[in-house]
Formats: structure tokens, sequence, C-alpha cells
């Protein structure tokens, strides 16, 4: 996707008015608190679903910039016919790369993942089916969730997010299998402790 902005930075439109159409719909989606499997499904609040740019700022603009969301919540953006769920069939044998930011720089690498997101410019757009942000005290997680693909593919797309958040090969980019994240939650004390130097403080 090819925009120009203003000196606001924002998407602007054509010459003729006419809203920047997406190549796929997306959605956002609200959850707070940490729940169990059981409520997910209730606790999980769609926002709303949008195809253009303009669509895309409207409600970008109404959600907290991450150092200012409350603690334990998570905002998600997934394509629109994808339920942030590994169980959902466009999940399932996927897996999700996790990066740790410090709140005060956490905003930009947003920013900047949703834009990429929307705007397909990830040479592997189509293995991404979601990205997700989720603020756990002291830290704020970055997720993108991807579908089953291969190892070649899992590589274009962790050299693109180095490429958009600006980070050298030095830096951590952690992935998990879907089917190993609930283990993950339960060993999450010991790899707080364990990574505490691979949390990204600035961009």
């Amino acid at each position: 996707m090819e925009k120009e902005k203003d000196s606001k930075g924002t998407a602007s439109t054509n010459s003729q008015d006419q809203p920047l159409s997406l190549a796929r719909p997306f959605k956002f989606y609200f959850k707070t608190k940490k729940q169990d499997r059981n409520t997910y499904v209730n606790e999980l609040k769609p926002l709303g679903s949008f195809s253009t740019v303009e669509g895309f700022w409207s409600y970008y603009r109404h959600i907290n910039r991450p150092d200012k969301l409350p603690d334990e919540c998570d905002v998600y953006l997934f394509l629109e016919n994808v339920q942030p769920m590994w169980e959902d069939e466009a999940n399932e044998g996927g897996g999700q790369f996790m990066l740790r930011f410090k709140p005060p720089y956490a905003g930009k690498f947003w920013e900047d993942l949703l834009i990429g997101f929307i705007g397909e410019q990830c040479p592997e757009s189509d293995c991404i089916t979601g990205v997700v942000l989720s603020v756990r005290s002291p830290e704020i997680w970055i997720k993108i969730w991807i579908k089953r693909c291969t190892q070649d593919e899992r590589d274009s797309i962790e050299a693109w997010l180095r490429s958009t958040f600006g980070l050298t090969e030095a830096a951590y980019i952690e992935y998990k299998p879907h089917r190993n994240t609930k283990q993950q939650h339960k060993t999450i004390g010991r790899s707080d402790e364990a990574t505490k130097h691979r949390v990204i403080s600035e961009k």
C-alpha cells in the first residue's frame, strides 16, 4: 500500500477524496485482565472492522498509546475473517513472534507494525494473520501471529520485523508455536528472569 501523508503523518486521500482501499479487511479487538480459556471468548471485545486507510486511523486514534493502557490488557488487530484464537483454522499449526519493550518506547514500534501489517509491506504478508499488543507490567509485549508456513517464510518475516523495527541481528526475537504458548505461560516467571536483558528499550 502506497500512501501520502500530511504534515501530521496521517494518511491523505487522493485528488478525488476517495477512500484509500486496503488489500484486505481487518478487525480490532480489545481484552482486559488475564482470563482462563473458558472466558477468553466472552472477554474479547470487537472494536470494529475497516477496509480503508481512513477506517484504520478512525479506530487507531481513539486507542490509548501503549504506555497509557491499563495493565493486563491486550489490543488485537487481525484479518477480519480470522479469530484471534489458536484454534482458528487460519492459526492452526502456526505460531507467534514475540518482542518485549519498555513502555515509553513501545508506541512507535507498535504503530510501525500496524501500518506495515495493513499495508502488506512484509514480503510474506499472506502468512501473517494478526498482531497483538499485551501490557504486562513492567513490560509491553508485541506479538505477530502467523499461520503454518515454511522455515524460509518464517525467516523472511523475521527479517522484515528487524527492518521495520530497525533492529540488528543481535536483538532477540522470540518465536513460539501456538501449541507451546500455553506451556510458556506456566513457566513465565522463570522466563522473565532469564530474558530481562532482551527487553528493547529504544529504537
